[in-house]
């Protein structure tokens, strides 16, 4: 089974708080009000957007909120600010193991304190930031292979586990998406040819 993580942690109790930021983002970026459900199964098509248009919200372990999203792109800003919003610590993962492609990073007062990235564009392991006490030294990063499984072990210092089957967690999600314009059919060039000389014809 393939492992594709598109989430961020944030260190808050204050979901309610947490979803109206979401939303107000979405509103900005969209230019339009995000619909917003709850108690629903996380059913996101993920990597679908460059910037999101869709967030599943729940609180999954204690004064932590589990945000999921459908984009593509690491969520940098995102993590950024609501780090700074709520004075708290964020965590961002990413990833997808079809790929071999991982990355994670943790954001205090609005800025990247730790980091993680491993994949085709990378050499070997790329760390940016002071370790944690808990990190264990590794020796030769450019040949080390940083997996999911670093990530998640990473994460449970924190009291926290990455999520790879959100519908194992069932009807606690809050969604908040734009919702999909329906794309109007247009007519066939033949269709608007014919139209054209069916006009003519009437003058």
């Amino acid at each position: 089974m393939s492992i594709n993580i598109y989430e961020i942690h944030l260190q808050t109790d204050k979901v309610s708080d947490v979803i109206k930021v979401l939303a107000y983002r979405l509103s900005k970026i969209y230019r339009e009000n995000p619909e917003i459900v709850t108690d629903q199964l996380e059913d996101i098509d993920f990597f679908q957007k460059e910037e999101p248009s869709c967030f599943a919200v729940a609180s999954l372990y204690e004064n932590w909120v589990t945000i999921r999203h459908n984009s593509f792109e690491k969520q940098v800003s995102l993590a950024n600010e609501l780090s700074q919003v709520f004075n708290v610590t964020a965590i961002q993962a990413m990833g997808q193991s079809t790929v071999d492609t991982y990355h994670l990073s943790v954001h205090q007062d609005g800025k990247i304190v730790r980091s993680f990235n491993c994949g085709e564009d990378t050499n070997g392991l790329e760390c940016a930031g002071a370790p944690f006490p808990f990190e264990a030294p590794i020796d030769d990063p450019e040949n080390y292979f940083y997996d999911y499984e670093d990530m998640h072990a990473f994460c449970q210092n924190f009291g926290i586990e990455l999520v790879t089957d959100a519908n194992e967690e069932k009807n606690i999600w809050t969604i908040i998406r734009i919702k999909e314009k329906s794309v109007q059919e247009k007519p066939s060039f033949l269709a608007s040819v014919k139209a054209l000389f069916s006009g003519a014809a009437k003058q």
